[in-house]
């Protein structure tokens, strides 16, 4: 239905109220528009005063009505007149008319009258105004969740996961489940939030399903979250496993990053340690033909190698050592020699040599031996068991970002191996993955896929990449994002990480309404003059993803649902999974 008024008849609305009450509109107008004249620090004295003076003038004039009534008044005394003429000459009776005295008194009583309730009513109005000014405060929405929300909420947390999927939450609308299918997760996922958004509570839903229907589950946690790795180790002990649990604790599991793995492969693990800089092609192969020769050296001597043991014998003065005792005839040994003698002084594998010792030589340094309880991913996919690595970034930043690409180069090794003797899917997931990012863990995690791998990545920033790899920042991000098809948005501050979430699932055609106005007196008059115009519109706007509730403080957590697979995309209440 159709409620704008055309010009004309909003303007004659306007002309019977404003002259209805005109002696009195007149006064309040040139009262308020002369208190917009007074300085700030003024202002509210002057509209008191100007309140004070219309009241007093009311009480001398006992609140007489004689100005807001004038108008009416006269209207009145015209018509009675008016009528009283024409009867008069319909009976040819005329009427000489009577001089009429001018009444002073009725003339005073109005002026004083119009002047008392527009000054009061323009005072009043200001105050108000102001009051509005300095106290306004703007809401972007609901913080708390309402009763019907709590409700919905409470009874989807004792939902189980379907075998086929697991929950994320409800519809925000609908309060409806939505559930992500297992098989889309091989195409992995990115989730965004800052702290206190509700990012880890997201994150159990995913793992409590994997570990409830056996599949192996790997978390790697960048900012080692003692009671999330505690709240993973009580659901596989629910269902009768027991997780191996990797963390810069006494009672920690031991792990060894080269317990698998034949030369070549130990020899890329260990190149991540080292960043090689502008000239990374030479430097990589440089510094990976000296590792391939001393895991070779390792081999023919017999040496198993771990990370405490590559580091002991890394100086080629050591490996010397061992050629003098391998069982093998004087040329074999003379061109070892040889070879290690050019890395004598190399500057690249002394570098190296100083990331090693980072591990090697650190307070858990015994947790790296091959002993007591020690987590093998490749058995540990192969058996479906929960491993969790907790670092601890903020104590140990350095140490946390190179074991943390061990790591997932060590995965990326065990899903091949593990691939080739059963195929089965691998649940990992890797919390704040700032911490150990770089574009060949981004390749590794990324190539995964084609070994039944299903990761999601979380991070409480995209700018907290880009910050953490400098130049190279931006393009790692661009290549995680294309990684990925499945986007979990929570709440972010960040004004440029928003527009990228929210061109995540681009735009959508839409009808933009414009309608013309005519201003007069202070309203907007509609002219009954539209236009429409075809423009591209966000289904979420990056103000929207800024003002998500965040889990933390409101209790629930609101995030966007991106599903690139199927085009969607969908505002969702994230289920909160029992303790």
């Amino acid at each position: 239905m159709k409620t704008d008024l055309p010009l004309w008849q909003g303007y004659l609305l306007l002309a019977v109220i404003a002259g209805i009450f005109l002696p009195v509109t007149l006064v309040g107008l040139v009262a308020y528009k002369l208190l917009q004249l007074v300085p700030a620090e003024r202002y509210r004295p002057a509209a008191g005063g100007t309140v004070a003076a219309g009241i007093l003038l009311l009480l001398c004039l006992n609140f007489s009505l004689a100005g807001p009534g004038f108008t009416s008044t006269q209207l009145y005394r015209f018509v009675a007149h008016s009528w009283e003429q024409m009867k008069q000459e319909i009976l040819q009776k005329p009427v000489k008319p009577e001089p009429r005295p001018f009444d002073w008194r009725y003339t005073g009583l109005v002026t004083g009258s119009s002047l008392g309730w527009g000054l009061t009513a323009a005072g009043l109005f200001s105050l108000a105004k102001r009051r509005e000014k300095r106290s306004s405060r703007v809401t972007f929405g609901r913080s708390a969740p309402t009763e019907r929300e709590k409700k919905a909420l409470r009874r989807v947390s004792q939902m189980q996961h379907p075998a086929d999927g697991w929950l994320l939450g409800l519809e925000a609308e609908s309060l409806k489940p939505v559930i992500i299918a297992g098989k889309k997760m091989n195409m992995h996922m990115l989730i965004l939030g800052g702290p206190g958004s509700g990012k880890t509570t997201t994150l159990k839903n995913p793992l409590e399903f994997a570990v409830e229907r056996g599949f192996a589950t790997i978390l790697l946690d960048g900012k080692g979250d003692f009671e999330f790795a505690q709240w993973l180790r009580r659901k596989a002990e629910a269902v009768g496993k027991t997780a191996g649990v990797f963390c810069f604790a006494k009672d920690s599991h031991h792990y060894d990053p080269l317990a698998q793995g034949g030369p070549t492969e130990l020899k890329d693990k260990l190149l991540h340690l080292e960043d090689w800089g502008t000239e990374a092609k030479y430097w990589e192969t440089t510094g990976g033909r000296y590792l391939q020769i001393m895991l070779h050296i390792f081999q023919a001597s017999g040496v198993r190698p771990d990370l405490v043991t590559v580091f002991k014998h890394f100086h080629p003065a050591k490996l010397q050592i061992l050629v003098r005792k391998m069982n093998a005839d004087q040329e074999a040994k003379d061109e070892y020699f040889d070879i290690l003698s050019k890395y004598e002084k190399d500057e690249k594998i002394e570098g190296l040599a100083a990331r090693l010792a980072t591990l090697a030589e650190s307070e858990i340094a015994h947790l790296f031996r091959r002993e007591g309880d020690c987590i093998d991913l490749t058995k540990a996919i192969l058996n479906r068991e929960v491993v969790v690595f907790s670092l601890d970034s903020l104590s140990y930043p350095d140490f946390a970002r190179l074991l943390g690409k061990l790591i997932i180069v060590d995965l990326k090794g065990a899903l091949a191996r593990a691939w080739r003797l059963k195929q089965q899917p691998v649940y990992a997931v890797f919390d704040e993955f700032n911490v150990f990012a770089s574009d060949k863990i981004v390749d590794a995690i990324g190539k995964g896929r084609g070994f039944g791998l299903r990761a999601i990545i979380a991070t409480q920033s995209l700018s907290d990449i880009e910050a953490a790899l400098g130049e190279a920042g931006k393009a790692v991000v661009n290549q995680i994002i294309d990684n990925c098809k499945l986007f979990v948005i929570h709440q972010t501050n960040a004004p440029e990480t928003a527009q990228v979430l929210a061109d995540l699932p681009g735009t959508i055609p839409a009808a933009e309404i414009t309608r013309q106005v005519k201003h007069f007196a202070g309203l907007s008059i509609p002219t009954g003059t539209e236009t429409v115009k075809e423009v591209d519109r966000y289904p979420f706007h990056p103000n929207t993803i800024k003002w998500l509730r965040a889990g933390q403080y409101c209790g629930v957590a609101e995030v966007i649902f991106v599903d690139k697979l199927e085009l969607s995309a969908q505002k969702v209440l994230v289920r909160m999974p029992p303790e």
